[in-house]
């Protein structure tokens, strides 16, 4: 059976690797092979889910990462089990270049086997991996990254130190989002899977199949990649990359975009257009400090628009912050203010004698919080209040047991001017009537 398969792998490639495709053909072509066996969820309902357009862009990048100085890594997620993951490794496994798909292995064993081979790491299950080996692992993972980033082992009776060059692509598969470390997860592209409805059908994925259809698009992939000037093209060239993305994004997205410029066609546009998409959508953990930054700002936007806050006030509304952490983040006990303090020091925020009206305590200013959110938070939005209707009435419509009936969604601030415009609410109008019931 094996030699039935290898057999078949072969004839497929032998017919197809005397011509060479153009590269967005091969990379059109590892499209439709993915879509035949793997469902992918769309964004916008997008014609071709911008996950294939990402897997196609880093199965060609495999072939030529030497050229460039990092190499994103992909991280294929689902849920919950028998969404499709190792599905997804088996066909990369027969598209990259040098593959190696696996579930378990040493520490040992793995620099070495990149040191040696340089391959493309496929790793199955890894969250499954205990928590000392994860930790190890992970030490690896962060340095090859990026070119010129070695493990140093010791070697022999001297215990001579080495360098290993653990310098690869790599893809994970396990389940959650949140299965690959965060440092890993801001390296890499993810590709979110989901069970497939019983509508959605594709052919099944067996070890021939994959063989057939894999084998000649392969051969293409490594007759592109042995293309004359093709490492000046990936090296020198700086692609265009969308603002939309943050700096590590830039980094990690700026080797595909490449390739995507290098395939012409619809594919600058289509990997552009997934970059921002898939970023976008990407599941992002940022950290307790961001968060409370976050969760402060909004405070003084939404809940009080004052430029002073009085430290009790500040923590009445983030204690009170669903979603938010610092109602229980003392051992079950919401945060205090020296928890607070503490928190906003690395800041160089320190609280101070702030005076409001004739009460003056301890507090924090806007104006101190300023440059560190336009430093480490995203531009503020003001938020659209959905369920704040407005309309203009006249004081007989008050009296009215029907609705107003023109209405639209404001933000707080509009709201907050409206009403002062003499505007009347749909929630004061509910009001109206609520009183008139009760009286009656």
């Amino acid at each position: 059976m094996v030699n039935a398969i290898q057999a078949a792998y072969n004839q497929a490639e032998t017919v197809e690797a005397y011509v060479q495709k153009p590269l967005a053909q091969i990379l059109d072509d590892i499209v439709g092979v993915l879509q035949r066996f793997i469902v992918l969820p769309g964004y916008d309902k997008e014609k071709i889910p911008h996950g294939f357009i990402a897997l196609a862009l880093w199965v060609a990048h495999t072939h030529t990462f030497q050229f460039v100085d990092t190499t994103p890594y992909l991280q294929v997620w689902s849920a919950t089990m028998r969404a499709g993951k190792t599905t997804v490794l088996e066909f990369l496994n027969e598209l990259v270049a040098h593959g190696w798909l696996f579930s378990d292995v040493t520490l040992a064993a793995l620099t070495r086997k990149i040191d040696r081979d340089s391959p493309t790491m496929l790793y199955d299950e890894g969250d499954a991996a205990n928590k000392e080996l994860s930790q190890a692992l992970g030490g690896i993972f962060n340095a090859g990254y990026k070119r010129g980033s070695p493990r140093t082992i010791v070697t022999g009776p001297t215990h001579e130190p080495t360098d290993l060059n653990v310098y690869c692509p790599k893809a994970f598969a396990g389940i959650g989002s949140a299965s690959l470390r965060e440092t890993l997860r801001d390296r890499a592209i993810p590709i979110e899977l989901r069970r497939r409805k019983p509508s959605e059908r594709v052919e099944r994925n067996r070890v021939r199949r994959r063989a057939l259809a894999c084998g000649p698009i392969k051969a293409q992939l490594e007759g592109w990649a042995a293309s004359k000037g093709l490492d000046e093209v990936l090296s020198i060239e700086v692609p265009d990359i969308p603002e939309e993305l943050d700096d590590r994004q830039q980094d990690v997205w700026e080797p595909l975009l490449a390739i995507a410029d290098a395939a012409g066609g619809d594919w600058p546009q289509l990997a552009r257009k997934a970059a921002i998409v898939i970023n976008a959508n990407r599941e992002l953990t940022i950290s307790y400090a961001e968060t409370l930054l976050r969760d402060i700002r909004v405070v003084f936007m939404t809940k009080t628009q004052e430029k002073a806050m009085f430290t009790v006030t500040l923590l009445s509304h983030l204690n009170s912050i669903e979603g938010s952490p610092w109602g229980s983040i003392m051992w079950g006990n919401s945060m205090n203010a020296t928890s607070l303090a503490k928190r906003l020091r690395d800041f160089n925020i320190h609280p101070k004698d702030v005076r409001i009206g004739e009460a003056n305590f301890k507090g924090y200013q806007y104006e101190d919080f300023r440059e560190v959110f336009e430093r480490n938070l995203p531009a503020w939005e003001e938020p659209v209040t959905r369920v704040t209707r407005v309309t203009r009435v006249t004081p007989e419509a008050k009296q009215s047991d029907a609705p107003p009936a023109h209405v639209t969604d404001v933000t707080a601030k509009e709201g907050k001017e409206a009403r002062q415009s003499g505007v009347l609410m749909l929630m004061d109008w509910e009001a109206v009537q609520e009183e008139k019931t009760h009286v009656e």
